[in-house]
């Protein structure tokens, strides 16, 4: 599952501007999809893997998690879950996304550790837990509850404003595509129209690769939390492969892990009722 890594000794990839995406979208459809395509890009942050922090209080996947004194690991069934990732919410001062998101703080990130290694199937709110602690609070590095609990490789994150678009999988871009989506060639032409997609080599970033904050979720297989229900599903966050240069951390086989939100608990920074799950090839 950990095997060496590489990405994060690239320099990250530079996201097209709204000019430059709506262009290529509109080349690639040049109709009435592609126009309604360039109204569902959607901004984001790319979360691109730097080597291992000095600075436990930065955003970064894996390692130990900071957290108040007093506070208690959370569980699934009784086994502890497993840290994923912290973001500095004042990291994102600035950006498109910065208004959904708290001005300062951390906000950290668990899940069952099960679903993160393909084990486990279902997923939904008991399977997940997110935390915001707001600046000011005294934090700690917080040892696993257990010895064998994983602590998953340090990777540091850098952030990259970019527009993506929902995947194909969604019903939304179903709903518009209609016969097109027995096009093998409208098919392989879809993906490449995400956004931060390629590495400085050319190879190609697949959704089980993409780290992103919020932005659209890149489904490995199928939509699971429909965006055009009554609730209004939004990714929150979504952790594809990633390491440190040293270490790599699949979610396996061929994984991604997502932690949605329903758009109302987003504008109510209601976190704690955020759910996690996992797709895997």
């Amino acid at each position: 599952m950990i095997r060496p890594g590489k990405r994060s000794k690239f320099p990250p990839p530079e996201a097209p501007s709204r000019a430059q995406r709506e262009a290529e979208i509109m080349a690639a459809h040049p109709d009435d999809f592609g126009r309604w395509l360039t109204t569902q890009l959607r901004p984001g942050v790319c979360l691109w893997p730097r080597p291992e922090p000095a600075d436990p209080a930065v955003s970064r996947f894996g390692g130990r998690p900071l957290a108040p004194e007093g506070w208690t690991w959370p569980d699934k069934d009784g086994e502890p879950m497993l840290f994923i990732a912290q973001i500095d919410c004042a990291a994102l001062s600035g950006t498109a996304v910065a208004s959904l998101l708290p001005s300062d703080g951390l906000l950290s990130f668990f899940g069952d550790p099960d679903i993160s290694c393909g084990a486990g199937f279902g997923g939904g709110e008991r399977y997940g837990a997110v935390y915001h602690w707001p600046s000011g609070t005294r934090l700690v590095l917080r040892d696993p509850p257990e010895p064998d609990v994983e602590i998953a490789p340090c990777a540091g994150l850098e952030f990259i404003e970019t527009l993506v678009l929902p995947p194909l999988c969604a019903r939304v871009v179903e709903a518009q595509a209609k016969g097109r989506l027995e096009d093998r060639d409208f098919r392989m032409r879809y993906p490449s129209e995400r956004g931060v997609d390629k590495l400085a080599d050319g190879t190609e970033v697949s959704p089980d690769d993409m780290s992103m904050l919020l932005g659209w979720a890149q489904w490995v297989q199928d939509e699971a939390y429909a965006i055009d229900s009554r609730e209004k599903w939004r990714l929150l966050l979504q952790v594809g492969t990633y390491d440190n240069g040293i270490e790599d951390r699949w979610w396996g086989p061929g994984g991604s892990l997502y932690f949605m939100i329903r758009e109302a608990d987003l504008l109510a920074r209601r976190f704690d009722r955020v759910e996690f799950d996992g797709q895997f090839t």
